[in-house]
C-alpha cells in the first residue's frame, strides 16, 4: 500500500550539516516533538529540512511536505488531507480538528517550508512538525537549530530563471515555465530544484524569488499559461497563485474570474469544499467592492448550499437575504436603459 504524504527528492549536492541533523533526530525523530530550522535568506533551510526529511523517513508513517509562506489556512488544510488521500468535505475549522487527530493518532512527520506566522495546523501526539522559518522570534519555545547567514548568494537572470520565479513555489510542473519563457528547457536548470526524481515538478528558492522583478506582464502570462494547462493536483498552487495575484488588479477581474472558476470547480470536485468556498468568499468580496452583481449571484448559491451543509444556518440566512438584493438590484426594470 502507498504510504501517504509527499517527500520531495533528495539533493545529490546536500553534504555537511551532521551536527544539526543529529539535533534534529534528537528533537523530533527518534520521538514526537516540534523543532525550527531558522536562518537567513539563502542559507540552505530548506536543503536541511529536505535532506533530514529523506534521511530519517523510516522512522515515520509518512511525510508531508508543504509549502506554508502566505497560503491560507485553507488551502494548506487542503493540500494536507489530499496528501493524506483523504476527503475532507467540512469547514476550516472541521478539518483542522479531522487533520489534528489523524496526526495525533498516526506517527506522521510534517515539514512546513517558509513559515512567516505561527501555523493554524500544529499536530501533536504522536507525530512530529518541522518548520523552516526567517524569522527568530517564531515559536521560541520550541528546540531550533540556527544556520548562519550565507557568504554571498548568486541571483540567476535570464527569461527562463524569471520564468521559473514567477511560478509557485510550493512545486510546479516544468513545462509550465517552459511556456511562461517561450523557450524549451532540457533537464532541471539552476535555480530550479526537482521536487520529483524525475524533474517534471521543481521548485526555486525563495531568496531567488524574492529578488525576481515579477513584472505584470510576466504575471499575466504566468496566468494565463496556468489557465491553459489541465487543472491537476501539480498545477493547483500555480492556479491559487495566479488567482490571488490578479484578484485586487484593476484590468485583470475577467481573467481572475476565470481563474477562481477553474479552482472552484477542481477544488468542489475533490471534496476540498473549505478551500472552494474561501475561493468564492474572496471573489464575492472583490465582486461587491466593483459592484459585479453578475458574479455576486453566480455564486451566492453555492456559498448558501455550503453553509447549509455545514450546520451554520445563520450565516446562510443572512447571505440569502444579501443574494435577494444582488439579484434585484441586477434584474432589469422596463424604466431602465436598455430594457426589452
Amino acid at each position: 500500500m502507498e504510504r501517504p504524504g509527499f517527500l520531495p527528492a533528495r539533493n545529490p549536492a546536500f553534504s555537511g550539516r551532521e551536527a544539526e541533523l543529529e539535533f534534529l533526530r534528537a528533537a523530533i525523530a527518534i520521538k514526537p516533538g516540534v523543532a525550527l530550522i531558522r536562518g537567513e535568506p539563502g542559507s540552505g533551510k530548506t536543503a536541511l529540512a529536505c535532506e533530514f526529511a529523506n534521511r530519517f523517513s523510516g522512522s515515520f508513517d509518512g511525510v508531508f511536505w508543504i509549502y506554508a509562506g502566505d497560503r491560507p489556512a485553507a488551502e494548506i488544510a487542503g493540500e494536507t488531507g489530499a496528501q493524506l488521500h483523504h476527503r475532507m468535505e467540512g469547514d476550516l475549522d472541521s478539518i483542522l480538528y479531522e487533520l489534528g487527530a489523524i496526526f495525533e493518532w498516526k506517527r506522521y512527520l510534517l515539514v512546513l517550508d517558509h513559515v512567516i506566522r505561527k501555523p493554524a495546523l500544529l499536530p501533536s501526539g504522536n507525530s512530529s512538525t518541522l518548520i523552516t522559518t526567517r524569522k527568530a522570534s517564531l515559536m521560541r519555545s520550541f528546540p531550533a537549530v540556527r544556520l548562519p547567514a550565507p557568504a554571498s548568494l548568486d541571483y540567476p537572470v535570464g527569461a527562463v530563471a524569471a520564468a521559473m520565479a514567477v511560478c509557485s513555489p510550493a512545486g510546479f510542473p516544468l513545462s509550465l515555465a517552459a511556456e511562461i519563457a517561450g523557450a524549451e528547457i532540457d533537464g532541471v536548470p539552476p535555480p530550479a530544484q526537482p521536487l520529483t526524481l524525475e524533474g517534471f515538478r521543481c521548485t526555486v528558492p525563495q531568496f531567488v524569488i524574492d529578488h525576481t522583478h515579477l513584472t505584470p506582464e510576466l504575471c499575466r502570462r504566468h496566468a494565463q499559461a496556468v489557465i491553459r494547462h489541465p487543472v491537476t493536483a501539480e498545477i493547483l498552487p500555480d492556479l491559487y497563485l495566479a488567482f490571488r495575484r490578479l484578484l485586487p488588479q484593476t484590468d485583470s477581474w475577467e481573467l481572475a474570474c476565470e481563474l477562481a472558476r477553474h479552482l472552484i470547480a477542481f477544488t468542489q470536485a475533490e471534496g476540498r469544499l473549505a478551500e472552494a468556498f474561501e475561493i468564492m468568499e474572496s471573489l464575492a468580496a472583490e465582486a461587491q467592492k466593483r459592484e459585479d452583481y453578475r458574479i455576486l449571484n453566480r455564486y451566492a448559491r453555492e456559498r448558501i448550499w455550503t453553509l447549509h451543509r455545514w450546520g451554520r444556518e445563520a450565516e446562510a440566512k443572512t447571505l440569502e437575504r444579501r443574494s435577494r438584493r444582488w439579484q434585484a438590484v441586477q434584474l432589469p426594470l422596463p424604466w431602465d436603459e436598455g430594457w426589452r
